[in-house]
């Protein structure tokens, strides 16, 4: 049972570990300061574009355009042309733009809001947060509308593969966190990590199966594809969506085992680094 303070609030279990009382600690300090997260948020979606016409609409406009360009160019020039290739595109390429995202802007995260770290207190975690959700609020509104545009041009959607994008996505959304944490804590030391996640993310692009069926290539190139983590997220979200089926065992299997290697690193990289950020951003 647990026991009571001299204020009335009720006290931890006396069998409580050191480490839960410590991650506990943390999660309790982000609830405490959620109206600081929000705040970050919204700055996040619209602070951006505060001054464009377009505003808010531009988070959609460089992703739809993208995947106009391919199904144009890969829809000329592939000899079998695959059946509802737009689908398929849309089915990898957003999830592949939102970890995109958070790899490149994420990694800036906290260099860019110095000025907040410098001039108040709240816990730091709460900027990768806000770089994670204001992303994942763009991706949802993204892929809800490529999935609606799908059943209405007739494409075949399995409801409970659909259903499963659902712990997809959050698995997803936990991975981004931990490459978040990890990249935007080293680069408060390394300004370089930054320009290097610009550059790798467009060779991940071009290794990550979005416009071609990683089935199809063969070889070196194909051991170089399944090397690359972002495919085997990529992979899952286009069986769901496009093919209709589960993904198979290894790629969620995988999923998880890098989510939760990202995000132990991430956690400990942050964790370790956090003291020096108000001195060097």
């Amino acid at each position: 049972m647990a026991e009571t303070t001299e204020d009335g609030s009720r006290g931890r279990k006396a069998l409580s570990s050191p480490t839960f009382d410590y991650v506990d600690g943390i999660l309790l300090g982000l609830y405490d300061s959620r109206s600081v997260l929000f705040a970050l948020v919204r700055r996040n979606l619209a602070g951006r574009y505060r001054n464009s016409y377009l505003g808010f609409a531009w988070q959609f406009i460089f992703p739809a355009v993208t995947v106009l360009i391919f199904y144009v160019v890969f829809t000329g020039i592939r000899q079998n042309p695959m059946e509802d290739f737009a689908v398929y595109l849309c089915a990898g390429m957003f999830p592949f733009f939102f970890m995109k995202t958070n790899i490149t802007q994420g990694a800036g995260c906290i260099v860019a809001n110095g000025a907040y770290i410098n001039k108040m207190y709240f816990p730091r975690s709460l900027i990768v947060l806000a770089q994670v959700i204001s992303s994942m609020v763009v991706f949802l509104i993204s892929y809800e509308t490529a999935i609606l545009l799908a059943a209405l041009s007739g494409h075949h959607l399995d409801p409970l593969a659909l259903l499963c994008l659902v712990p997809m996505i959050l698995l997803m959304a936990l991975f981004s966190v931990g490459c978040v944490l990890l990249l935007s804590s080293i680069t408060v030391y390394v300004r370089d990590v930054q320009h290097l996640m610009d550059l790798g993310s467009w060779l991940l692009f071009w290794i990550t199966p979005i416009f071609y069926v990683s089935d199809e290539t063969s070889g070196i190139l194909n051991a170089i594809i399944w090397s690359n983590p972002l495919t085997y997220f990529v992979d899952c979200f286009q069986s769901l969506v496009y093919w209709g089926e589960m993904p198979g065992f290894t790629q969620i299997a995988a999923c998880i085992f890098m989510t939760l290697v990202v995000l132990t690193a991430g956690f400990y990289a942050f964790q370790r680094l956090k003291g020096g950020f108000a001195e060097r951003v």
